[in-house]
């Protein structure tokens, strides 16, 4: 049995390709997806469920706080990431994978309307590697942006250091709610807390995957 973290191709052709790979070599495969088993997050998505809310509108970013220092030209992390016949692309397919999967689990599928990539100051036309990307969607209710970025605004704490984020913003018909790995808010009040390391979310996963190897239960439909 595989445990497979973030994507499992560039394209609906290239993961259908390694499932049925799988399949046929009688190796059970599940995916790994740690933001939406984070406590914080699934408390976000328990709340929405439980209240039967519509959400109108949702804000996403992810920045990851590495990079060069500001002013610097040079924007690769080095290494396998830099090249894109070996990384399969820049900081969307990266960290976006994880945005766009949180924000399809908490309202669902959703259209691309459009997509904007940055590399080095500029556009970048989807044959380099991109260091920022905004992705703007739209599903039957609410209209999606998502933001993710390798290096984040500076950082307090010296001018070559960038600031590490991430959150979600929710307009619902219940109000504003806002999430990220150590709380979530309904406008300003707290309505839960959690730690913000991986260890549970992480936890559970593995904990999954060890009972559908005892069972034999592989129809999971998450890696969809």
């Amino acid at each position: 049995p595989l445990l497979k973290e973030k994507p499992l191709g560039r394209d609906f052709a290239e993961a259908h390709d390694l499932v049925g790979r799988a399949r046929a070599a009688g190796c059970p495969l599940q995916t790994a997806i740690q933001r939406r088993r984070h406590d914080s997050y699934d408390f976000l998505y328990r709340y929405l469920m439980s209240h039967q809310l519509t959400v109108h509108e949702v804000h996403a970013h992810l920045h990851l706080g590495k990079g060069n220092p500001p002013g610097s030209q040079v924007t690769s992390t080095g290494g396998w990431r830099s090249n894109r016949q070996n990384s399969g692309g820049g900081i969307l397919l990266d960290a976006g994978y994880h945005l766009i999967d949180l924000v399809m689990h908490l309202v669902g599928p959703f259209d691309v309307v459009s997509s904007t990539l940055i590399s080095e100051g500029h556009l970048e036309i989807g044959q380099g590697i991109e260091e920022r990307a905004w992705v703007l969607g739209r599903n039957e209710h609410a209209w999606i942006m998502i933001d993710t970025w390798l290096r984040g605004n500076p950082s307090d704490s010296g001018p070559s250091a960038y600031q590490k984020s991430e959150g979600i913003c929710l307009q619902t018909s219940g109000g504003v709610l806002y999430a990220n790995r150590s709380q979530v808010r309904l406008e300003q009040s707290v309505l839960c807390e959690s730690d913000v390391a991986w260890k549970h979310a992480m936890q559970s996963q593995l904990y999954d995957f060890a009972n559908n190897i005892l069972a034999h239960h592989w129809e999971d439909l998450h890696f969809w």
